[in-house]
């Protein structure tokens, strides 16, 4: 069953499976399994929602960007500059700064998803150790 451990400071660890005694019917391992598994379900949902809504995105800036570099000179560009704004002929490189910029948030969500797991027994268990040895 999930439990809040409190250690040095009044810090609280994450919520962990307590191991499972004799005497317990595993009704409340069974529940806090389940809860952990729909949260995940949850994170991974939420990180292919945000992935779609990248694609999505990048498709329509990418087009709106592409028209406004044509428009603006009646003909498409053929380098890239971002400090030659006056030159015809100029792309603006503008688009591949918030594609940086997204891919960065996106990888931050995928790990932050993918990542988090609960800690395993053994982990508890030496910094459990660990905290008793600065006592």
């Amino acid at each position: 069953m999930p439990a809040d451990k409190a250690t040095n400071g009044g810090v609280t660890a994450p919520p962990t499976l307590e191991p499972k005694r004799a005497d317990e019917d595993g009704g409340a391992e069974e529940r806090a399994l389940r809860e952990l598994a729909m949260r995940q379900v949850e994170r991974v949902r939420s990180f292919k929602l945000h992935l779609l809504s990248f694609l999505i995105g990048i498709v329509g800036l990418g087009v709106i960007w592409m028209l406004t570099e044509y428009f603006q000179d009646n003909t498409w560009p053929s380098r890239f500059a971002d400090s030659d704004e006056g030159r015809p002929d100029t792309w603006n490189p503008w688009f591949f700064y918030a594609v940086g910029i997204w891919l960065v948030i996106l990888g931050v969500h995928a790990v932050k998803t993918y990542a988090r797991r609960p800690p395993s027994e053994v982990e508890i268990q030496r910094e459990i150790d660990r905290i008793r040895s600065r006592r």
